[in-house]
């Protein structure tokens, strides 16, 4: 069955929302991260103002029959620019998701090298996201590599999943 890329624009932002969230239950399943209906909120604030500046482009894929199987989203974002990248400009992967049915089909690559081609039409050439093993495949086979020089911080959240601990104490 055929897939394509939509442009996901404001008149789809209800569903972008309800997909975000969808995928969101599925990341955080194993990790005490709550999903509280404030990030619904903030989730819909963020995208009505990204989609409309151009620095958050996302997408659906969608069989022939009108039914959407998967998602994905590109956030442009600026660093100092540095020899290795001229312009500052990063475009970081999120949300490729396809829905568990349809998984195997190639929506997932599909995706991917649509956000790929958004971002070489804007002139951006480097590229980020972060990955599942169930994903790697994928991503290496579009040139994206493992990189040891990545470092995260995050906030720690209480061990039953009741909030952020900020110094010991729960918010």
């Amino acid at each position: 069955m055929s897939i394509t890329i939509e442009r996901v624009n404001l008149d789809d932002l209800d569903l972008l929302v309800d997909w975000r969230m969808e995928v969101m239950e599925e990341v955080f399943s194993d990790r005490p991260h709550p999903l509280s209906p404030e990030l619904a909120t903030t989730t819909r604030a963020y995208y009505e103002r990204h989609l409309l500046d151009d620095s958050n482009i996302s997408c659906f894929a969608v069989r022939e029959t009108g039914e959407i199987v998967g998602s994905g989203t590109i956030c442009i974002l600026e660093e100092l620019p540095s020899p290795d990248n001229l312009s500052g400009k990063v475009g970081y992967l999120m949300n490729i998701f396809v829905f568990p049915p349809a998984r195997g089909e190639g929506a997932g690559r599909q995706i991917v090298q649509w956000l790929i081609e958004q971002a070489e039409k804007r002139g951006i050439t480097r590229l980020m996201l972060e990955t599942t093993d169930a994903g790697r495949g994928v991503y290496e086979s579009l040139g994206f590599v493992d990189t040891v020089d990545y470092m995260i911080r995050e906030p720690k959240y209480h061990p039953e999943g009741t909030g952020i601990l900020e110094n010991g104490t729960e918010l």
